[in-house]
């Protein structure tokens, strides 16, 4: 009598993630010096950050926007964050482009100088 056995091999494959665009990665900017994605095949959403850092009471303000420029310029997601760290999520915008920046939330000409933005735009 012969026994036969069969193994039950299975494979788990990882959850569908988004694709990430990085435009900025630790990139050395100063206030108000936009960073652009360019035009992308598809975005729903991304992320901005700088280094962590507060000067005089402050912590950067962080803006991250996808847009459409042309014909006119639309807004299609906005946002904004205190504190460093700002995520954004909209429906998938076709053939738009996104920009990122920081500021500080007040006008201080002692406080100057550049911080490592990271931007990424996902679809």
């Amino acid at each position: 009598m012969v026994f036969a056995t069969a193994a039950l091999l299975v494979i788990a494959a990882p959850a569908a993630q988004a694709a990430s665009h990085y435009y900025a990665n630790e990139t050395p900017s100063v206030e108000w010096q936009y960073r652009y994605s360019g035009v992308r095949p598809a975005i729903s959403g991304g992320r901005a950050f700088t280094e962590p850092f507060s000067a005089d009471g402050g912590n950067a303000t962080v803006i991250i926007e996808t847009y459409y420029d042309y014909p006119g310029y639309t807004t299609i997601g906005y946002a904004d964050s205190t504190g460093g760290d700002v995520y954004l999520s909209h429906s998938n915008a076709s053939n738009s482009k996104q920009k990122c920046v920081w500021q500080w939330p007040w006008a201080d000409p002692d406080i100057s100088g550049t911080l490592d933005l990271t931007c990424y735009a996902t679809s």
